[in-house]
C-alpha cells in the first residue's frame, strides 16, 4: 500500500514532492557532519552484563577482592619497561626500592615530570599526577595483587632475573584522549636501549577506535567498488549506478546521525558503525537491483518512464517494503535482550535498514522521474553520448 501510495504521489505533474525528496536527501550531508561525526566519537567498548548473570557476579567478586583496581586502575595507562638487550631491569637487585637500571630510572623520573607538566597545562590541577607510581618492588606487587607479573618483574625467588617493570598512570576522565596522544609522543622519545610498551584500557579503546576507522575506510575503498561493479554488470547501465551510490550515502549518513542522541543516552559499541555501514551497503545495493532492473525492463518493453516508475513501485517497491520491514523488526527484536551491547547493535542496524527502505522508495523514483531522459539512455551501457560524439566527429572529417 505504501509503495503504491508513493508511486501515485511521484507523478510527472507533482514536481514539488520530487524536489522536496531530493532536497531532504541532500540535507543528509550537513546532518552527518554535525551529528554523525559526533556519534562516531561517542563509541564505547564497555559491555555491561545483565545484573543477574554470571559475568555480573564475577565483576562484583572482582571488585570485592581487588578494591584498588576496581576504584580506577582498570582505566589507567600501564607502561611496561624492558631493555632491548633482554638484560635485567635491575642495577642493584638487593635494593628493592630504587633498583632500576639507570636508563629506566631516568625514564621513570621523566614520566613523572611529564605528567606534572601536563596536569599544570590542563587546568593547573596536578592532584591526579600523584596517582602515577612505579611497580618497582615485590611488596608493591604483592600489596596490589599483581601476582601474575612476578615471573618477569620483581619477585622473591630471584630478584636478579627481573627483566621488566611497570609504571601506572591514572589521568582524569576529561583528559584521557588528550593525554593518550601526548603520552605516545613522550614514549617515542625514550632512550634507544629501553623498550617501552603501552597497555591498559585507554590504550585498548584507542586501538579499537582506530580499527573501526580502518574497517570503514576498507569498506569504502574495496567493498563498495566491488559491489557496484557487480551491480553494473546486472544493470548494464553506468548512469543507473548513480542512484545506488546516492542511496547508500544518504541512508548511511542519516542512520549515523539518528544514532547520535542514542549514544548520549547509552553505551554504543565501537562495532556498531561497521554493522550499520555494512547493512546500508548490502541493503541499498540489493534494493536498487530490484527497483532499477524492473525499471529498465519496463522501459525496454516500450513503457514510458512515468509508467515504468509506477509499475516498478507497485511490484519491486512492494518487495523492498516487505523485505526491509521484516529485517527492521528482526533487528529491533535485539532490544528485548537484557544486554545493552546487543540492543544498541540491533537498534543501529534497524536504523540503517529502515533508512535504506525509505531512501530507495523515495529518492529512487524521484530521480528517475526528474531526469527521465538521462536515466533511460541505455545505449552502449549509458555511454551513448560518447559514441554519438565519435560519430559526429567522424562525419565532420569525412565532409
Amino acid at each position: 500500500i505504501m509503495a503504491v501510495s508513493l508511486s501515485s504521489r511521484l507523478t510527472p505533474t507533482s514536481r514539488i514532492p520530487r524536489v522536496v525528496v531530493i532536497l531532504l536527501c541532500a540535507s543528509s550531508i550537513p546532518l552527518f557532519l554535525t551529528c554523525g561525526i559526533k556519534f562516531l566519537g561517542n563509541l564505547s567498548l564497555d559491555i555491561s552484563p545483565p545484573s543477574d548473570s554470571l559475568a555480573a557476579l564475577a565483576d562484583a567478586d572482582y571488585d570485592a577482592a581487588f578494591p584498588a583496581q576496581s576504584r580506577g586502575e582498570k582505566d589507567a595507562y600501564l607502561l611496561l619497561l624492558t631493555l632491548r638487550s633482554g638484560a635485567p631491569i635491575l642495577a642493584e637487585p638487593r635494593d628493592r626500592t630504587s633498583a632500576l637500571e639507570p636508563s629506566s630510572q631516568n625514564f621513570s623520573r621523566g614520566v613523572q615530570a611529564f605528567v606534572r607538566d601536563f596536569a599544570a597545562a590542563h587546568g593547573g590541577d596536578a592532584s591526579w599526577a600523584e596517582c602515577t607510581d612505579g611497580l618497582l618492588s615485590f611488596e608493591c606487587l604483592h600489596e596490589r595483587n599483581y601476582s601474575l607479573l612476578e615471573a618477569t618483574t620483581l619477585n622473591t625467588r630471584n630478584l636478579s632475573a627481573a627483566t621488566a617493570t611497570l609504571l601506572r598512570i591514572q589521568p582524569p576522565d576529561d583528559a584521557v584522549h588528550t593525554f593518550g596522544a601526548a603520552l605516545a609522543a613522550h614514549v617515542a622519545g625514550a632512550p634507544s636501549e629501553l623498550l617501552v610498551q603501552t597497555a591498559g584500557l585507554p590504550t585498548f579503546l584507542a586501538a579499537a577506535q582506530d580499527s573501526v576507522s580502518t574497517d570503514l575506510r576498507f569498506m569504502d575503498m574495496v567493498s563498495l567498488p566491488l559491489a557496484l561493479l557487480v551491480l553494473a554488470l546486472m544493470l548494464r547501465n553506468i548512469r543507473l549506478l548513480l542512484i545506488p551510490v546516492l542511496s547508500i550515502g544518504t541512508a548511511a549518513a542519516t542512520s549515523f546521525s539518528l544514532m547520535w542522541p542514542v549514544s548520549n543516552i547509552g553505551a554504543v559499541s565501537s562495532v556498531v558503525p561497521s554493522i550499520m555501514l555494512s547493512s546500508a551497503l548490502a541493503m541499498s545495493i540489493d534494493y536498487s537491483l530490484f527497483l532499477l532492473s524492473r525499471f529498465r525492463e519496463e522501459v525496454e518493453g516500450g513503457a514510458t518512464p512515468d509508467a515504468a516508475v509506477a509499475t516498478m513501485m507497485a511490484s519491486a517497491g512492494h518487495t523492498v517494503l516487505v523485505s526491509g520491514s521484516t529485517l527492521t523488526l528482526c533487528f529491533l527484536g535485539l532490544l528485548l535482550f537484557p544486554v545493552e551491547f546487543l540492543g544498541m547493535m540491533g537498534l543501529g542496524a534497524a536504523f540503517s535498514v529502515g533508512m535504506c527502505v525509505l531512501v530507495n522508495l523515495t529518492l529512487t523514483p524521484a530521480l528517475l522521474l526528474s531526469f527521465p531522459a538521462f536515466f533511460t539512455a541505455f545505449e552502449c551501457g549509458g555511454f551513448g553520448c560518447l559514441r554519438r560524439g565519435a560519430r559526429a566527429g567522424a562525419g565532420a572529417r569525412t565532409a
